[in-house]
């Protein structure tokens, strides 16, 4: 599937400039993906991406649907164990035209996915392709 950037944030995207180094293109990325996630109202709720870097993430996520907060469903010990199985670590691989960068996301219509991301390394960096590829399902149970 091919990703599309967030609906506010793209409008300045083009403005961003990264120092060339695999952090910044990190930072870019969870810009891109994640920047119409701040001052959320009504049905704004709906896009819920949350990536994962470490195992930490895993279990602050699980202690969340077990709490019930969230109003999801928890999640099963299946989706638990294949999740904890994954390596979550964010990766960034750069050549001289372009930087691709690896993130593992969990959104509650959907479970796990990797992003993977491609930029072009020099200002404006503008996305050359972005692609999700399914690592473990989960099905909040809510229905439309």
């Amino acid at each position: 599937m091919f990703l599309r950037p967030c609906n506010r944030s793209v409008s300045c995207l083009h403005t961003a400039y990264v120092l060339r180094k695999e952090k910044g293109f990190f930072q870019l990325t969870v810009f891109w993906l994640l920047g119409d996630q701040f001052l959320k109202i009504w049905h704004d709720y709906y896009p819920d991406d949350l990536i994962i870097c470490a195992k930490a993430g895993l279990d602050s996520l699980f202690a969340d649907a077990d709490s019930g907060r969230d109003r999801h469903r928890k999640m099963e010990s299946g989706v638990r164990q294949k999740a904890h199985a994954r390596d979550l670590k964010p990766t960034a691989q750069m050549d001289k035209k372009k930087v691709s960068v690896h993130v593992v996301v969990f959104t509650k219509w959907g479970g796990f996915s990797r992003r993977s991301l491609v930029f072009q390394r020099t200002a404006p960096h503008r996305l050359l392709v972005g692609y999700s590829k399914e690592l473990v399902r989960y099905d909040c149970g809510w229905k439309y």
